[in-house]
């Protein structure tokens, strides 16, 4: 099992050490979490969560991780996930009885939820701190185009791309609708440094 802070070859390190590899890193569990997890029956702590640093920015797997896990992450990981441009909802986006104060750092510029009935998902969490998100209930699939800065993204559901985009057009390449970008958090705040000046 490989655990917090593993390096090897391809997902975080190239052929040689000196090579960036390709910029999957582990964040959690660590055997710590895992021996909670064990001990208590509740294994959503020794879920993986994995940064993945693209070539259009940092996208978050959150996984199943819960509390505990996010107590090791904000010690150890804080600088690494704040601000991040894309977070994969933990629990899919449920509701899971846990705290969402971990928000306040990673501060998604847009998280991913997963299929869940509405009344299942915390989609409060995310309302209160004015975080964008997208659920696979509206939005159909979602693909997300990591090779550019910013990255794009484009949903099956072209009702719902036409509603969040009036100019979305449908991919071929990706066969779905754009929907728009995500942009990083360095140019929403320059965009409302120049919108407050005026």
């Amino acid at each position: 099992m490989l655990y917090a802070g593993a390096h090897a070859k391809y997902y975080n390190r190239g052929e040689t050490d000196n090579e960036p590899g390709d910029g999957l890193h582990i964040l959690a569990p660590t055997r710590q979490l895992i021996r909670g997890a064990n001990s208590s029956d509740d294994y959503n702590d020794g879920s993986y969560v994995i940064l993945y640093r693209s070539a259009g920015g940092r996208i978050l797997f959150a996984g199943d991780s819960h509390d505990d896990t996010w107590e090791h992450i904000l010690r150890e990981h804080a600088n690494d996930i704040r601000d991040v441009e894309l977070l994969i909802a933990p629990h899919h986006g449920r509701k899971s009885g846990r705290s969402y104060d971990f928000l306040r750092v990673v501060n998604p510029a847009v998280t991913l939820f997963g299929n869940a009935d509405s009344e299942h998902l915390a989609y409060d969490a995310w309302y209160s701190r004015r975080l964008d998100f997208i659920t696979n209930n509206q939005a159909g699939c979602v693909v997300i185009d990591t090779n550019a800065c910013p990255m794009s993204v484009y949903v099956t559901n072209g009702a719902y791309a036409q509603e969040r985009n009036p100019d979305t057009f449908y991919s071929e390449v990706h066969q779905a609708y754009f929907c728009g970008t995500i942009k990083p958090h360095s140019q929403i705040a320059f965009e409302k440094l120049l919108a407050s000046s005026r």
